[in-house]
């Protein structure tokens, strides 16, 4: 289990780095075993007074309230709170919103909201995951746009910034072979409506990930995604990281360079980076059972 916070790293880019200090050590051990809340996402979220956050707070993380630890919601955002942190990535999952068509139930997401917000701690939205009825969700665009509509204007002025997607480089999360132009289609949909709601809504990419996130971003920007997205948002995991075959040194910084690299090609290099995940996958050699763990 790691604490991450966000520092400034040179040529502007700001990304989660390791905290190694006694705040941080401190942070690790009171929300450890809080379910629900996953600590391996840090971003360097430091919109200027966004929900009455302080806006140099560098502490957040990737929670799935919306799916499970519900019922312990107040709880989990007061401890969170208490441990230092201030922001909070939470999916909005429109097939848990209209689970019928035109059906729609916001009950659930404004318990959270209220919990998180009541406790200091501002929600960053990640709008995915249709219904059965508007997959895949390139050819339901209308739809798309109307889940779109709908969560901003409710939360119009609580969330300031929503990412499109989680992963869509991964076939894994879009549900499909992940197809840049089709993304792309995806993503100035959703930037057209949420900046038709509230031109201040700053629209942040779904994410690349560590292991095919640089090529898939370089096709992105070949489909024309580069005005559709005013932050570039990654989850730079490390494609092997194993106990057997670590990690090189200065890894990260290396991945970045690259993508900074294609950012510049396109144009795009006056970008903000945001990495919201990041951590040392080790599915395959590490045992808990095994002596001194």
């Amino acid at each position: 289990m790691r604490n991450f916070r966000c520092a400034p790293m040179k040529d502007g880019i700001r990304v989660g780095v390791v905290g190694i200090g006694a705040r941080g050590i401190a942070a690790v051990k009171r929300l450890m075993l809080v379910p629900g809340v996953t600590i391996a996402a840090v971003a360097g979220w430091l919109l200027q007074g966004a929900a009455g956050v302080a806006p140099h707070n560098p502490y957040g993380t990737t929670s799935h309230l919306t799916r499970t630890g519900y019922a312990a919601r107040e709880g989990l955002c007061a401890k969170f709170s208490g441990a230092g942190g201030r922001w909070m990535r939470m999916d909005f999952d429109w097939r848990a919103l209209e689970r019928r068509p035109g059906n729609w139930d916001f009950s659930r997401y404004d318990d959270i909201l209220s919990a998180a917000e009541s406790n200091g701690v501002q929600v960053v939205g990640i709008l995915t995951a249709p219904p059965e009825w508007c997959r895949p969700v390139w050819e339901h665009l209308d739809g798309w746009r109307g889940f779109v509509r709908n969560v901003a204007v409710r939360y119009r002025g609580r969330i300031p910034v929503y990412e499109i997607w989680n992963e869509e480089d991964a076939e894994g999360f879009w549900g499909y072979k992940p197809d840049a132009t089709n993304y792309t289609a995806l993503l100035r949909a959703s930037y057209e409506t949420l900046k038709a709601v509230d031109p201040s809504i700053r629209v942040a990419l779904g994410s690349l990930t560590g292991s095919g996130g640089l090529p898939f971003g370089e096709r992105l920007y070949a489909a024309g995604a580069a005005p559709w997205f005013d932050i570039m948002n990654v989850h730079p995991y490390p494609t092997y990281g194993r106990p057997s075959r670590p990690t090189p040194e200065g890894w990260l910084d290396v991945w970045l360079a690259k993508l900074k690299g294609i950012m510049a090609r396109y144009g795009d290099a006056g970008k903000e980076i945001w990495i919201t995940e990041i951590g040392w996958p080790a599915p395959h050699e590490v045992r808990f059972s095994a002596p001194g763990v």
